[in-house]
């Protein structure tokens, strides 16, 4: 295949014609290309918006894990940075032979009739040793007067059609009903949404029940440690018949440990998480997961706190009065001189040590 910017040597005046409808057939060649680059983009949008709304309904009726998410996330973004290059490459890398170009410039223009081809298969024959001088003579003249006529013709113009206009019309109507499906869907559609632009985050699969930890809520609590916490759920749409709570150290889900909770009728389901002694990713769900509510997190208070405490006094052995303790509320101790006063704290975690401070 011959570049377009070659050809066969000849006079000065005849190459420099030539060379100069072949320079427009190039570009007009780029604008076909260029043009052809942004149909194929624009051919692709349906596609693209089907591949989008296949895999919600996939996710929708398998509830697909992260990773399976974050695969076909990832899939469908190289999907469309295959389809940008390849436009990039049509718009701007490839090209046409010469040969084509003309031929699809004739057919733009029947006023143009074959004179694009003839005067390129004649230009072959200028400087064709095997033909008579007679005949290359004739052709000689036949390339000079073809480029004359050429010279008023907008060679570049015919190559730009009217396609894109249309394509971009299927592109727009395309989107339109994307955006309306979406749309008439709005609860499934924002559900899936946000899985997909964050497959690792705190978003549960869609389903026909709806459960939402409304005890603590979403932002979640924190809770003095050692002590207990009761959670609340509350569920909407189809009524389950039994939920489960759910709970787990942070990335720890290995460890997790699931109780039923306790149907409430109207107000919705309880359940105690007791004796919290490390931070807690909680969810509820139904037995067949199909159904689950928003994770929260509880948090767990780590300063120590002082439960109880109790004041121990001993009198002196003379006095035959035996050993006494009691709670200690804080308040002023009396005793005979000579007893010892021992004092016991509760805290509500280990301590590793405490300071008694005494003024006379």
């Amino acid at each position: 295949h011959r570049d377009l910017h070659s050809f066969p040597t000849r006079r000065s005046s005849d190459l420099n014609e030539t060379q100069t409808i072949l320079d427009r057939l190039a570009a007009a060649d780029r604008e076909h290309q260029k043009e052809a680059g942004v149909r194929l983009l624009l051919r692709s949008v349906k596609y693209t918006c089907v591949v989008i709304l296949a895999a919600f309904v996939l996710d929708v009726i398998l509830h697909l894990n992260a990773g399976w998410r974050l695969g076909l996330l990832l899939a469908m973004i190289s999907g469309g940075i295959a389809l940008m290059l390849a436009g990039w490459y049509v718009a701007f890398v490839r090209r046409n032979r010469i040969e084509h170009i003309a031929r699809f410039l004739e057919t733009r223009d029947p006023a143009l009739g074959s004179r694009l081809i003839n005067l390129l298969q004649l230009g072959e024959q200028t400087n064709d040793a095997s033909l008579a001088p007679l005949t290359r003579d004739l052709a000689r003249q036949a390339v000079e007067n073809y480029s004359a006529e050429m010279r008023g013709v907008p060679i570049e113009k015919l190559a730009r059609t009217d396609e894109l206009r249309r394509h971009f019309k299927r592109a727009a109507w395309a989107l339109f009903g994307f955006a309306a499906v979406l749309a008439v869907v709005f609860r499934i559609s924002a559900i899936e949404i946000a899985r997909f632009a964050d497959p690792f985050g705190n978003h549960p699969p869609y389903s026909f029940t709806l459960l939402e930890i409304v005890q603590p809520g979403p932002a979640g609590t924190n809770v003095i440690y050692g002590s207990g916490l009761v959670v609340k759920v509350k569920a909407s749409g189809h009524q389950p018949r039994e939920v489960l709570l759910t709970a787990f150290p942070p990335g720890h889900p290995e460890q997790a440990v699931t109780q039923p909770m306790f149907d409430k009728g109207s107000v919705g389901f309880d359940q105690l998480l007791d004796n919290v002694r490390t931070d807690l990713v909680v969810f509820a769900h139904t037995r067949d997961r199909v159904s689950e509510s928003k994770q929260v997190r509880v948090g767990v208070i780590l300063t120590p706190q002082l439960r109880r405490a109790f004041v121990q006094i001993t009198p002196p052995a003379y006095t035959g009065i035996k050993t006494e303790e009691r709670i200690y509320e804080f308040k002023g101790v009396q005793a005979l001189e000579g007893s010892e006063v021992r004092f016991r704290l509760q805290s509500n975690r280990p301590l590793r040590e405490g300071l008694l401070a005494i003024t006379a």
